[in-house]
C-alpha cells in the first residue's frame, strides 16, 4: 500500500491526468484492495471523482468497473457510492447511475439497511414534482424500485411503499406516478395463497379498501379531474 501512496497510482488511473483505457483495466487492481482491506474512502473518493470530470467515456467506464466489483465492496464503500450518486444533481443523472444503485443494493442482505438508501433514492426521483428527470430516468427508477421489492424479503417494505403511494394520491402529490407504482408493486403479490407472501393479490386490494379507503380515495381524484376539466362560461 506504501508503494501505491508513494507512486499516487490512485491519482494517475482516476485523477485529472488519468486515461479512459487504464480505468477499464482497473477492476482487478481494486478487488485486490478490497480483499486485502486496504481501499480506504479517501482512495474511493479519487475513483469516484473520475466520473465528475465532464467527460462521458471515462463516467461509464468508471460506473462499469464499480458495478463489475460490487460484489467484492464493504458496507462503508457502499454507503459511501449511494450518497454520491444520490447527490448528482437531476439533470446530470444518466441511466448508468440508476443500474449501479441496483447493482450495488444486489451484494448486502435486505438486514444490512442499505436497501433503504437505495429505495429512498429512486422514491424521490418517482415522486419528484418538479419535473426535473427525462422520462428515461423516470422510467427506468420506476422498474428498478419494482424489481427490488418484488421480493418476498421486501414484503413489509412493499406494504408501506403501497401505503405512501396511497397517501401521496389523497393528498394530491405525484398522483400518476403514485398509481403507476401501486399497479406495480400489487401486480407481485401472488394470485393464491404463498408460504413466503402474507397477502394473495386480492387479500392486498381487500386491505387498501378496507382499512386505507383506496375506492373512496381513487373516487375524489377521478371527481376532481372531471372538475378539472370543467370549462368555465362567460
Amino acid at each position: 500500500m506504501e508503494f501505491i501512496q508513494k507512486n499516487q497510482i490512485f491519482d494517475k488511473i482516476f485523477g485529472i491526468k488519468g486515461h479512459t483505457q487504464l480505468i477499464q483495466r482497473s477492476s482487478e487492481f481494486l478487488r485486490f484492495l478490497i480483499g486485502e482491506g486496504t481501499l480506504s474512502t479517501a482512495e474511493l473518493e479519487t475513483v469516484w471523482s473520475s466520473t465528475r470530470k465532464g467527460d462521458a467515456e471515462t463516467r461509464l467506464a468508471t460506473y462499469k468497473v464499480l458495478s463489475d466489483i460490487a460484489l467484492h465492496f464493504h458496507t462503508t464503500h457502499l454507503n459511501y457510492l449511494i450518497e454520491k450518486i444520490s447527490e448528482i444533481a437531476p439533470e446530470e443523472i444518466v441511466p448508468e447511475e440508476i443500474d449501479l444503485a441496483y447493482e450495488l443494493n444486489k451484494q448486502l442482505p435486505k438486514s444490512a439497511g442499505f436497501a433503504k438508501k437505495v429505495l429512498g433514492f429512486y422514491w424521490n426521483i418517482i415522486t419528484d414534482t418538479n419535473e426535473q428527470y427525462t422520462a428515461e430516468i423516470s422510467e427506468l427508477t420506476l422498474t428498478k424500485f419494482s424489481d427490488i421489492l418484488r421480493s418476498w424479503d421486501y414484503k413489509d417494505d412493499r406494504l408501506e411503499y403501497l401505503h405512501t403511494a396511497l397517501e401521496n394520491i389523497e393528498k394530491g402529490i405525484a398522483v400518476l406516478a403514485s398509481l403507476r407504482t401501486m399497479k406495480k408493486l400489487i401486480e407481485h403479490y401472488p394470485t393464491s395463497n404463498s408460504a413466503v407472501e402474507k397477502l394473495t393479490r386480492k387479500a392486498c386490494i381487500e386491505h387498501l379498501c378496507n382499512d386505507k379507503n383506496l375506492l373512496s380515495i381513487l373516487l375524489e381524484v377521478l371527481d376532481y379531474e372531471n372538475n378539472a376539466l370543467i370549462i368555465p362560461r362567460i
